[in-house]
């Protein structure tokens, strides 16, 4: 399969060349190898030309993308040798094959040694252009190491106490002082002078912030100057590295753009929320690849259909097709009873959602970067030592993945019910299953005791999401593999590939705005989605997600998004390039709430409408109106820090405002959040599920399960009943420690 790949992608490169004119000055398409994630050396296509270069720095070119997407591959350690000092092979060849002088190709000693925790490899060439006034120019272009860092791993998660992310900061110092030494190394590079720079996930983070500081005025010679306009910066499924408060999105860093999947897990480290507490950031603008959250489904199948063409012509890629996610659940009372993990239907959440969602939990459990990084840091760095300190790392996590999935339901179990067994069954099941993915790839050099105290304290994260997110646990095991994926770096090749010019006439870019709406309804009701035809996107009914007929909507249920999250918030995820009405209507007496919000991957919650005390009789409906957002705002979407000028109404039947309405926008949007608690009376009497940091206004549902021969008599706080009801759904307003009491029958 590879072999005929291979032959398919050299002869797609001949009739390009053939079909050419003239060969122009400068240009020149071929095949470069990378070592990917999913095999050994594979090669692709390369279109490079100079005049990518007389574009100004802050214009996203997409062929310039595509071509610095290419060198962040070949930047990649080569897979064909075990000889360090041969790892930058693939990065030489391309560069000489775009004219760079072979001569000056540089790597630093990171590049030459294996990989230690805190090291970078980094290369460098140079050659002459001629720049947009038609006068010789210098072009240096850098490209960071991005794949095959073995034991750098640990840096990822080396965030700091303070400041921007210590372990990305400390490696893009790296990479200027590198720069510095090329500079000095080569005094023929002087007058004009342009800097290319690239870098595919950690890699891209260093170049974020390398670029951020020669942009702010960091030297890197006497002979030459650079910043905003000789900078061109292309960051390749970039974490985030800087913060919010430091001012990222300066109009001094529009020369740096950084490619993200929201799918994919790697881009939202270190976390933006809270952002009180962490706000974590990056320089300069974000263009986001195409996902349901954002296009909505069917703009997504449409893009991702032209997307595969290209995917599947790349070698290896036969058997790594992109997964599809699946929301798990499973009932804490029936966890050592079988196979009780199914498939969630009602809390049907995407990929790029539920990582959002995980991360934010995950956060908000561990408090702050003081406590991260006194409670978890140097455990997770250890782990990565050991795990993917060695040639053969993916093949462990990926051993170490399919272990998790087989195994979910036990994984989930451990963990929800921890009160009852403590955290020593789940860290020995993950202490043995790592081992064995270790030893199953003839790995040995690593430490039973580290890997033991390492687990040992991590086990306890993994448990207070158990207990408050059982159903996270158990996504999160079985997805394992799939979520990986959404880091391999041919998706993004292939999307890049299907926008650029260079490798289909008509191709443009098709980029996803980085918005999306969210709509939560909570009350007696019933919500029915209608798209801007009037066809049913999708209906929450009866405390289910109902299933739409193909012929009233050919994309089914899920395009408008419509789940019932944890909480038991009826909550729709909404695109921004369309209009849809949501009809709110009344299943019997009570009242409820309705709020929107529009969230940005830059800035968060950036604004919120609330309509509050709505009280509707059987039948009775009121229509909340959600149009879609103007084009001309979603062409600066990265300014959008207060939200957009659309107007949402939530009328009657005659037109006429109802509700208590709300609205928040930018800075007085900053969200307010409370802790739920909730513990049991009794664990050999009944189990609790729930809790946790949720926003203001919203939601939360607790839960109270009754073991057999004993009864649930009511949830109690501050000794006072609150509910007799086992599952109990409050709008969170404060802080509280809810207590389930059970009783013998």
């Amino acid at each position: 399969m590879h072999s005929k790949k291979r032959m398919i992608c050299l002869i797609t490169v001949c009739m390009i060349l053939l079909g050419s004119t003239a060969p122009v000055w400068g240009a020149v398409s071929g095949t470069f190898t990378y070592g990917s994630f999913i095999g050994s050396n594979f090669q692709a296509p390369f279109h490079y030309d100079d005049a990518y270069f007389r574009e100004p720095s802050a214009k996203y070119t997409d062929s310039l993308a595509t071509m610095s997407m290419c060198l962040a591959l070949s930047a990649f350690a080569s897979k064909g040798t075990d000889d360090y000092t041969r790892k930058s092979e693939n990065l030489q060849d391309l560069l000489k094959q775009c004219g760079f002088d072979e001569t000056t190709f540089t790597v630093n000693q990171g590049f030459r040694e294996k990989p230690e925790m805190d090291s970078i490899g980094v290369g460098a060439a140079c050659k002459k252009i001629t720049d947009e006034n038609g006068e010789d120019c210098w072009l240096i272009a850098c490209a960071v190491r991005g794949h095959g860092y073995q034991s750098e791993w640990a840096s990822n998660f080396t965030i700091g106490q303070q400041g921007e992310h210590q372990g990305f900061e400390n490696a893009a110092r790296q990479v200027v002082a590198f720069l510095q030494d090329f500079a000095e190394a080569h005094p023929q590079i002087e007058g004009n002078v342009k800097l290319w720079m690239t870098g595919y996930s950690r890699a891209a983070a260093a170049v974020n912030l390398a670029a951020a500081m020669i942009d702010e005025g960091a030297k890197i010679s006497e002979r030459f100057e650079l910043g905003t306009d000789s900078v061109y910066a292309y960051c390749f499924e970039c974490p985030q590295g800087t913060l919010i408060d430091l001012d990222s999105q300066n109009s001094r860093y529009r020369n740096i753009f950084s490619i993200v999947n929201p799918a994919d897990l790697v881009t939202k480290v270190a976390p933006m929320l809270p952002t009180e507490t962490f706000g974590f950031d990056r320089y300069g603008i974000c263009m986001y690849l195409p996902c349901v959250l954002y296009d909505g489904k069917a703009a997504f199948l449409e893009k991702q259909k032209k997307m595969l063409e290209y995917y599947n012509r790349l070698e290896g890629t036969a058997e790594h097709q992109p997964a599809e996610f699946q929301m798990k659940k499973i009932s804490v009372m029936d966890i050592w009873k079988g196979n009780v993990i199914i498939d969630d239907h009602d809390d049907a959440w995407t990929q790029e959602t539920f990582l959002e969602s995980m991360i934010s939990e995950i956060s908000e459990m561990i408090g702050n970067r003081e406590e991260y990084v006194s409670t978890y840091q140097e455990s997770i760095r250890q782990i990565c030592r050991i795990l993917l300190g060695n040639s053969k790392a993916i093949e462990v996590m990926n051993d170490f993945a399919s272990r998790l999935r087989t195994q979910a339901a036990l994984v989930a179990g451990y963990a929800a019910s921890s009160p009852l067994l403590g955290t020593k069954p789940l860290s020995d099941f993950l202490e043995k299953e790592l081992i064995a993915s270790l030893e199953g790839q003839g790995i040995s050099d690593y430490s039973p005791e580290a890997i033991h105290e390492a687990l040992e304290n991590l086990t306890n994260l993994i448990i207070n999401l158990g207990i408050e997110h059982p159903n996270y646990v158990a996504t999160l095991a079985f997805n394992l593999q799939g979520i990986a994926a959404g880091h391999y770096p041919e998706q993004c090749l292939a999307w890049l590939m299907s926008f650029d010019p260079n490798y289909a006439e008509g191709n443009h870019s098709n980029f996803a705005d980085g918005i999306y709406r969210i709509t939560a309804v909570n009350g007696p009701f019933e919500v029915i989605v209608q798209d801007e035809k009037g066809r049913i996107a999708g209906r929450i009914t009866d405390g289910h997600v109902e299933d739409i007929p193909p012929e009233q909507n050919e994309y089914g249920t899920d395009s408008a998004a419509c789940l019932i999250n944890d909480d038991g918030e009826m909550t729709v995820f909404l695109p921004v390039r369309e209009s849809y009405t949501i009809q709110i209507v009344g299943k019997g007496s009570g009242t409820g709430d309705c709020t929107i919000a529009e969230i940005s991957d830059q800035f968060g919650i950036s604004r919120v409408v609330k309509y509050e005390d709505l009280t509707l009789k059987e039948g009775e409906a009121v229509t909340l109106s959600v149009p879609a957002i103007d084009e001309a705002e979603l062409k600066k979407s990265y300014e959008l820090k207060d939200g957009s000028s659309a107007v949402y109404k939530l009328t009657d039947k005659d037109g006429s405002s109802v509700g208590t309405q709300t609205l928040l926008s930018g800075s007085e949007v900053e969200p307010t959040r409370y802790r739920t608690r909730v513990y049991s009376s009794n664990i050999n009497y009944g189990r609790v599920e729930g809790g946790g940091v949720n926003l203001e206004g919203r939601y939360e549902q607790v839960r109270a399960y009754p073991l057999e021969g004993c009864r649930f008599t009511g949830w109690y706080e501050n000794k006072e009943l609150v509910s007799e009801e086992e599952s109990y759904q409050f709008r969170v307003e404060k802080d509280r420690i809810l207590t389930a009491k059970f009783e013998e029958k």
